[in-house]
């Protein structure tokens, strides 16, 4: 994420964010009550605090949606009838290499996975949003 403003203070927030959040801003700049977290409240978080994101995509021309699920270092890109594509964007910041099959990642993937289906056997996911 990257913004400016005078009550920001400068530096590096690496804390996920989706288009959700930037729609919490729309009530601040109109003086309205909101529930949501805006991205001036994300960006002061304190460095290291966990926070996730999810999001959902349905292409046009695809032939099916497609979940993603970030939290912390990890990535898990999920697609309805065909393979997981599962990253450490903390080494692999290009998402180059799959880990979906390296047995040295099979329980940072299944926690996603869970953490992505809190349901067995779901197919779809929590709709779009980002937790803090």
């Amino acid at each position: 994420m990257i913004m400016a403003r005078p009550e920001i203070a400068v530096g590096v927030s690496e804390t996920p964010v989706s288009l959700p959040d930037v729609a919490a801003m729309i009530p601040a700049l109109f003086a309205l009550d909101s529930d949501c977290r805006s991205l001036p409240e994300i960006a002061q978080k304190p460095v290291g605090q966990q926070c996730e994101a999810q999001s959902k995509d349905h292409a046009v021309g695809a032939v099916s949606g497609g979940m993603i699920f970030r939290e912390g270092r990890w990535k898990l890109n999920w697609y309805v009838d065909f393979a997981p594509g599962f990253s450490n964007l903390v080494i692999d910041t290009e998402e180059l290499v799959d880990l979906t099959g390296d047995p040295a990642y099979s329980e940072a993937l299944q926690m996603m996975k869970t953490a992505l289906h809190p349901l067995p056997g779901s197919r779809t996911a929590i709709s779009v949003q980002a937790v803090c």
